[in-house]
């Protein structure tokens, strides 16, 4: 079992960095990101994520910073690097672009494909260990990225998560088997679920995908369903139910389990703690 980080945008909200998202502050201040990476390595996760989840050229166009895009993923990674240890992995972090396939938007495979190349490029030449593509909801958004990838990083290991609502299907409707049938072919070194729904809501559709799959399986639940209070989105799930979900993730075969929306370094600790030093991970690459 490897632990990866938890959540940074939530992370910087609740510590009052609540105007920008992440990628504007690798500009304008590194060290917000870098206090809450220092914590969560802290806490003894294994993995580490760059805070480049919107970095991708289409989503900071959308907040006028496409041309910032390699330096937004180059500071990602310094500081990433800064706050780790010699023992922690780090992750190159791909999200979705924001953009939609028809009939809904205009979004095409090969635009995707040379939108995450241009990522990856910068992301491997700085020496990420392993990338995580995570909160994709349209299985071709996150084919294309996973191409993209392999075809930019050939031997690296790759996660590739989607993001699932509480009916257990995506926003385009795709289920867990689909998923799984999907990418088995696909040369992906493990599959998962994050985001969306809390570890109550993810659990039957993480059991359907860890029987339908003979990938490694990451997961990676919110803290639980948020809630609005005084305009405030609010999650109140607190470390120690957290973990209780994270034995039952374990018991399915989850390999890779770290925390979403909400989650903060104690949920993480705790993580470690009853969950770390178990079965590690036997995957077909070296992360390094």
């Amino acid at each position: 079992m490897l632990i990866l980080d938890g959540a940074m945008g939530t992370e910087l909200i609740r510590k009052g960095f609540d105007k920008f998202p992440p990628e504007v502050y690798l500009l304008r201040n590194q060290k917000a990101i870098l206090e809450i990476q220092r914590d969560y390595v802290n806490a003894g996760c294994d993995i580490l994520l760059t805070a480049t989840l919107g970095a991708n050229p289409l989503k900071l166009k959308t907040i006028g910073l496409e041309d910032k895009m390699e330096e937004i993923n180059e500071r990602a990674v310094d500081t990433a690097r800064a706050a780790a240890t010699s023992r922690v992995l780090l992750a190159g972090d791909l999200g979705p672009t924001g953009e939609m396939f028809p009939p809904s938007g205009s979004l095409n495979f090969a635009r995707v494909y040379e939108c995450y190349s241009k990522e990856v490029k910068v992301l491997k030449k700085k020496g990420v260990d392993l990338f995580i593509l995570e909160t994709f909801s349209d299985i071709r958004e996150l084919k294309a990225a996973l191409l993209a990838v392999r075809d930019n990083a050939p031997d690296t290991f790759i996660v590739a998560n989607l993001t699932f609502d509480k009916d257990g299907r995506t926003l385009i409707g795709t289920d867990p088997t689909g998923f799984a049938l999907s990418f088995e072919d696909m040369d992906v070194d493990a599959l998962g679920i994050n985001c969306s729904l809390g570890p109550e809501g993810i659990l039957p559709i993480f059991q359907e995908l860890s029987r339908m799959t003979t990938k490694l399986l990451s997961i990676k639940p919110n803290a639980g369903i948020p809630e609005i209070v005084n305009g405030k989105t609010v999650y109140r799930m607190g470390p120690e139910e957290f973990v209780k979900y994270g034995e039952d993730f374990f018991e399915l075969g989850a390999n890779i389990i770290g925390g979403c929306c909400g989650t903060g370094p104690e949920h993480i600790n705790l993580l470690v703690k009853r969950l770390g030093k178990r079965s590690l991970i036997n995957g077909k690459r070296d992360f390094k």
